[in-house]
This record gives C-alpha cells, structure tokens and sequence, in this order.
C-alpha cells in the first residue's frame, strides 16, 4: 500500500502543476485571440478597444487599464476553458504530427495509398492504446508486413478469475459473469470484448490475423501463487478455459489455449527457468544484480503487503513464503518471455496488464532480440471497480 501511495500521490501532484500551466496559457491564448480580432471601430483589434474602454471607463492610464483587463480576463478563466485550450492545442499537433507522419511513410514506401493507410492505423492506434507501444519499429514492421499479404499472429495472455475471503482460502472461479455479483473480480466478457476489437480493425484494412488467447494456468498450477495446488481449483481452472472457448467459439481464427500448453516439456523454457531461479537466489552475477536486484526488492515488498492481506501463509511463514513465490513468479515470466519470443516472426502481444509488469518477460537476456512488440489497449483488469462494471452493463 505504502509503495502504491507514493506513486499515486507523486501522478496527482504532476498532474495539478500540469493543469496550472494549461491555465496560464489558456489566458495568453485568450489575450493573443483578442488581439487578433479585428475591432469595428479606430481601435484596431479587440484587445486594445477593451484596454481603452476600460482607461476611459475607470479614469486610469492605458498601462493600468491593460493590467486590470489582463486580471478581469484570468478571474474569468474556467476549467471547460482549459479543457477547450487542450483539445484545440493537442488538435493542432495531432495534424502537424500526422502531415510528418505520411510524409514520412510516402518517402519510406514509394507508394502514396500504403502510406495513406500506414498512418490512418498508426492514428487509430494513437488513439485507442493505454501506454506506449513495446518495440514500435517491430511493431510498425509487422504491420507493414500486414498490408503486403503476411498474416499477422496477435497473442495474449488472460488471468484467472481470483476469490479471496482474506482469511486464508482461495478459489479459482469458472463463471465469466462473476464480476456481475462481485465487481472486484476481473470483467472477463468486457476485457476479451475489447481484445477483439483488434482482428476486427486490422481487417477493416485488409490485414489478415489469427489471435491465440492463452490463459495463465501456471499461475495456480506452476507458480503456487495462491496457495496449495487442489483438485478443486484445477477442475475450476479446466471449467473456466472451456468457457473462454465458448465464449469466443463464434469467432473465427480466434484460439483459447492454457499457455502450460506451450511451457511444459519445453526444454528452453525449463532452462531459462532454471537459470532465472538460480540468479534471483543468490544475486552474485553483478550485470544481473545491477539491473534487477532493487525491482525484485520492490517487487518482494509488494507482494508481501498483498500476501498478508490474504492471510494464505501462516504469519511466521509469510516473509520466507513471499520470497520463494517472488521467486518462482520471475523465473516463469523470464521463461515464458524466451518462449514467446520464438513463436511467428509476425507476433504482437496484446497486453492485459501494465507495462512495470510486462518488463519480467525480458529478464532473461534471451528474450530481449526476439520478445514480441507489446500493444497496450486493454485496461488493466485490477482496473475494473463497481461505477465502471455499472456502467457498461
């Protein structure tokens, strides 16, 4: 909590200085537009009719005049006015940015309608994505080779639904609709609805895809993120693929897949699983120590905070509980990242989670040439809360 907090706190305060300087240059906009307005009279623009009305009005000289109009224009400045000043402000780049944009893409492709269509996706991406795109050169690679005939491989990776009582037990529930009851459990129909937005804009532009939805089975089963492994939870786990896939039986080139189906018995990943648990064991290999060992610290304390609240391990257990899962969490994620990284050279991951989080799949040196460009779209699932689940219901 404490480690969020901060974060939160530091995103508001950037935020405000951010909104406070928009509000200064809202008043400069308003004063250079009134100067640009023609005045009907001898006055020449509107500004300068208002900073004279004013001195004669009150008596006072001009130079006083235009300060108590520039203070009456900034009292009256209001937030729909800020808002109007940002979107009219972003408008303006977005139009210089997208004139460089085909200008660019013409002189890369030699062909004006490839270009044209290049940079109407790149628009819509800009638009609808929640963070920057991971590895964007091999991003923007793949989908030129998207508009040249090659079929595109578009994958994610979806999370169980997880129930707590925070008083020790755990169970993986199968029912997509779960969140209807309990809006703190993960929307599965709305995130696997807005996934599949992405084949369908892709084909609105003659781009060919198949999307493989696999589901983070090893988690529970693997990892033993929470909790001892039952014969329950794994019936649960089998039942709520099966309803994935039924879900999304109506689509075609459309795949829902346990991703144990592509780790297990896989001799990479084994290996780079081995090495990762080794390495975050003793932290004696410096290159790896400089670069992971304060977030693998960070990433500890975090989930002890979340561990304590689900009282899972017993108090005297808990801390050398949440290391070894600490542990077992980041050698699966750098294996399955080197895994991944050796499927269809025209591979995007769709992401469901936040970037911090997506950054365990390069842990291993292996995965960082070949990992998969990563477009985020997708809301995070711990995002989702009762206003907004009341919402789109």
């Amino acid at each position: 909590m404490i480690f969020e907090t901060k974060r939160l706190l530091k995103q508001k305060e950037d935020n405000t200085k951010e909104f406070e300087r928009y509000g200064k240059e809202t008043i400069i906009s308003k004063i250079n537009t009134l100067k640009s307005t023609p005045s009907d009279d001898n006055y020449r623009d509107e500004f300068n009719r208002i900073v004279c009305t004013t001195a004669d009005n009150l008596n006072v000289s001009l130079p006083k005049a235009e300060l108590l109009v520039k203070i009456e224009i900034e009292k009256n400045i209001t937030e729909q006015d800020i808002e109007t000043y940002i979107f009219n402000l972003l408008s303006e780049r977005k139009i210089k940015q997208l004139k460089s944009t085909l200008q660019k893409n013409a002189q890369k492709l030699g062909n004006i309608d490839k270009a044209l269509t290049l940079t109407s996706i790149q628009y819509e991406i800009d638009k609808i994505k929640t963070d920057k795109v991971w590895g964007s050169d091999k991003f923007e690679k793949i989908i030129l080779n998207g508009l040249y005939g090659e079929n595109i491989n578009l994958i994610t990776m979806l999370c169980l639904i997880n129930e707590f009582d925070y008083s020790g037990v755990y169970s993986s529930n199968p029912d997509l609709y779960s969140y209807l009851k309990n809006p703190k459990l993960e929307a599965i129909p709305l995130i696997v609805n807005e996934m599949l937005l992405l084949p369908q804009f892709l084909e609105f532009y003659g781009i060919q895809s198949n999307l493989t939805v696999y589901i983070a089975d090893t988690d529970y089963t693997e990892i033993g993120e929470f909790g001892p492994v039952n014969a329950k939870n794994i019936k649960n786990i089998q039942d709520y693929i099966k309803n994935v896939q039924g879900y999304l039986s109506d689509f075609q080139n459309v795949a829902v897949l346990p991703i144990s189906q592509i780790t297990e018995n896989n001799e990479l990943y084994n290996s780079v699983k081995y090495d990762i648990t080794e390495k975050v064991k003793s932290f004696k290999d410096y290159d790896f120590s400089r670069e992971w060992y304060q977030k693998f610290e960070d990433d500890v304390e975090r989930r002890f905070e979340s561990q304590t609240k689900r009282k899972i391990f017993s108090k005297n257990e808990i801390r050398q509980k949440t290391l070894e899962l600490t542990r077992s969490i980041w050698a699966c994620n750098a294996a399955q990242g080197v895994v991944l990284g050796t499927l269809d050279p025209n591979t995007i991951l769709i992401s469901t989670e936040r970037r911090e989080r997506d950054v365990n799949y390069t842990i291993d040196n292996r995965s960082r040439e070949n990992f998969p460009p990563v477009l985020y779209v997708l809301k995070a699932a711990e995002n989702w809360n009762p206003k907004i689940v009341q919402k789109v219901t």
